[in-house]
C-alpha cells in the first residue's frame, strides 16, 4: 500500500460479505470500520480484471457513488420528486430498479416496471454504476455523479497527491 495515491489490486478471487465479487471499494466516508484513509483501496477480481467496467464502477464507489439501483435510503421515484433523498442521491440518474434481465445485447431496457407512483422504469443502460455491464453497456457517470466524485476527492480524499518528477522540457 503506498500511501497519498490511488491504491489498486487485482486478486485471483475477491470476497465481501461471504460472497465471491467481481471488486470491492472502500467508500471515502467508511471511517468506522476503515479510519485510516491511507489504507483505503479498490480490488478488483482477476475475472473482472479485463472487463469495460469494474475499475470505473469500483473508482465510483472509493469517490462516493452508490449503485443507481439504492435502496438504502427508499426507493427512488421516476418522476425524481424524491431524487435528493432516495435511491443514489444523485438526480440526473433516472430512478433505477436494478433488474439485470431488463437489459438486453443491444443495452436497450426491455422490462415494464413500475415504480410506487405507476410510473413506468427507463433508467440508463450506459451508467457506470449500475449493473447494466453484462453485454458491456456500462462506460459513464452523468454530470452530478462526476461533481460528487470531485466533491470527495476534495473534501475525503485530500490526501492523493504525486510526488512524481516534472518533465523534462525542452528548452
Amino acid at each position: 500500500n503506498t500511501p497519498n495515491v490511488f491504491n489498486i489490486y487485482y486478486a485471483n478471487t475477491v470476497i465481501h460479505d461471504r460472497n465471491n465479487v467481481g471488486g470491492y471499494a472502500i467508500f471515502p466516508f467508511d471511517w468506522l470500520f476503515h479510519p485510516d484513509p491511507q489504507k483505503h483501496f479498490v480490488i478488483i477480481a482477476k475475472s473482472n480484471s479485463k472487463d469495460n467496467c469494474s475499475l470505473g464502477h469500483e473508482a465510483g464507489h472509493f469517490f462516493g457513488l452508490y449503485h443507481t439501483f439504492e435502496t438504502g435510503k427508499g426507493n427512488e421515484y421516476v418522476d425524481g420528486s424524491n431524487c435528493d433523498n432516495a435511491g443514489d442521491l444523485i438526480c440526473d440518474t433516472p430512478a433505477d430498479p436494478g433488474d439485470l434481465s431488463c437489459c438486453n445485447a443491444l443495452c436497450q431496457y426491455t422490462c415494464t416496471l413500475k415504480d410506487g407512483h405507476n410510473d413506468l422504469y427507463a433508467p440508463l443502460m450506459n451508467n457506470l454504476m449500475s449493473y447494466y455491464n453484462q453485454y458491456s453497456c456500462t462506460n459513464s457517470f452523468t454530470a452530478q455523479q462526476s461533481y460528487r466524485i470531485m466533491y470527495y476527492y476534495d473534501s475525503k480524499r485530500s490526501y492523493l497527491a504525486c510526488n512524481c518528477p516534472q518533465p523534462l522540457h525542452d528548452e
